[in-house]
C-alpha cells in the first residue's frame, strides 16, 4: 500500500516537472555590436545585420566572423566569440529555462574604427605610373598559347 502511494507521488511529481518543462519558454538571446563612431554598416558571417549601433538575436554561442565597414575609415575584419555562460550548460539550461522564461540576455561588442589616410600625392602619380607602364607592356602569352 504504501509503495503505491510512493508510486503516484513519483508519477505526479513527474507529470508537474514535465508540465513546467514544456510551459517554460525560451530565454532569448541577443548580440549588441556598438562602433565608435556610429552609423557604420556591421556585417556577421558575411551577412549584413544592420548600422551600428545595432542588435540582432543569436541561436548559437561561439566565433563569428566579424566585418565592420565605414567610408573614411579602414575596415575592420577579425573574429569575435560569445562564450557559453554557466546557466546555458545542461542541467542548469532546464532551471534557467523554467525560472527565466522570457529574460533576454544580451552580449555586447564595441569596436573602434581607426580613420582610414589619404595617400600622398607622390604615391599616388607613382602608382598611376606604374599602371600606365603595365598598360604598355606587351601582352604575356597565356597558358592556351593566346595574347592577353
Amino acid at each position: 500500500m504504501r509503495t503505491k502511494k510512493i508510486s503516484r507521488i513519483a508519477v505526479k511529481l513527474f507529470a508537474a516537472s514535465l508540465t513546467l518543462m514544456v510551459m517554460a519558454g525560451c530565454v532569448n538571446r541577443e548580440l549588441k555590436v556598438i562602433t565608435k563612431p556610429e552609423n557604420a554598416d556591421v556585417y556577421l558571417n558575411g551577412e549584413q545585420i544592420g548600422s551600428s549601433p545595432v542588435s540582432t538575436n543569436f541561436n548559437w554561442y561561439g566565433t563569428y566572423d566579424v566585418k565592420i565597414a565605414k567610408k573614411g575609415f579602414k575596415t575592420l575584419q577579425q573574429t569575435a566569440e560569445i562564450k557559453r555562460p554557466l546557466h546555458d550548460y545542461f542541467p542548469f539550461d532546464i532551471f534557467a529555462g523554467i525560472f527565466n522564461s522570457g529574460k533576454t540576455y544580451t552580449y555586447r561588442w564595441h569596436f573602434d574604427l581607426e580613420k582610414a589616410r589619404e595617400p600622398s600625392r607622390e604615391a599616388l602619380v607613382e602608382r598611376a605610373n606604374n599602371l600606365a607602364e603595365r598598360a604598355e607592356a606587351e601582352p604575356e602569352d597565356s597558358p592556351d598559347g593566346s595574347k592577353q
